[in-house]
């Protein structure tokens, strides 16, 4: 009787350890898939730091131009004012001369109908 309870109770520790071992593999095979998602996990984090650290340069050059063009902008607006100035100066000019151009036009025909005159006077 004690041998058959003896018996009994090996095959249910032979049970046990099976189930333990089955239960070791499980959680053996689900540390590896953690550990696989953790090392996923790092890469995207290193990504994304590049990737931050890139814009955070991009932000700083944006920020330079930024303040160059800020700097730039009262000599910008004054070479501006100037370049205006410049042409409406080369308007008027430009009005001028239409002014003289008709002008001369004018005094041009008053020439020829002199010369037309005068050649009837000297026929």
């Amino acid at each position: 009787v004690f041998a058959d309870e003896s018996a009994a109770k090996i095959k249910e520790l032979e049970g046990h350890l099976t189930s333990s071992d089955d239960i070791k593999e499980e959680l053996e095979s689900q540390i590896e898939m953690l550990n696989k998602q953790t090392a996923n996990s790092e890469m995207h984090v290193y990504d994304y730091s590049i990737r931050a650290a890139n814009l955070e340069e991009e932000l700083c050059i944006t920020k330079l131009e930024k303040d160059a063009l800020e700097k730039d902008m009262p000599l910008l607006k004054e070479e501006l004012k100037e370049a205006n100035e410049t042409i409406d100066e080369i308007s008027s000019k430009n009005e001028q001369m239409k002014g003289m151009l008709s002008s001369s036009e004018s005094q041009g025909k008053m020439l020829e109908v002199k010369v037309t005159e005068l050649r009837a006077e000297l026929t």
